[in-house]
């Protein structure tokens, strides 16, 4: 699993529009993602967990996640993201090497980042 954008360190411009989100795309190959409650006991089924500074935002079972901005008390300032990919029990789904598919990456949004997003 491969987190593609934003990349490690980006500002996200994300406005005053209490309405905003910030998208994140992934690349995943051997994992199926399926609502809550279609993989049953798959192994390499289920969806995308979404945390933020250590608080869980989002469930997905797509490759781009929309995190919702309007979710988020204090959002502007700098964000460790964590993305899982979990089995409908909340499983970690592991790699080749038994390791559990975990992306992370750091952005800081603001209401304007200088020109860059």
């Amino acid at each position: 699993m491969e987190l593609v954008s934003p990349v490690e360190g980006a500002c996200v411009t994300i406005g005053d529009d209490p309405d905003t989100h910030v998208s994140f795309i992934l690349k995943t190959s051997a994992l199926y993602l399926r609502p809550p409650g279609i993989c049953e006991d798959s192994v390499q089924c289920g969806q995308l967990l979404l945390w933020a500074n250590d608080k869980l935002y989002h469930r997905s079972a797509k490759n781009v996640i929309d995190w919702d901005m309007s979710t988020v008390i204090h959002r502007y300032g700098e964000f460790v993201i964590r993305i899982e990919a979990v089995t409908d029990a909340g499983a970690s789904i592991l790699d080749a090497n038994d390791k559990p598919l975990v992306v992370t990456r750091t952005i800081t949004t603001a209401v304007l980042c200088g020109g860059s997003t």
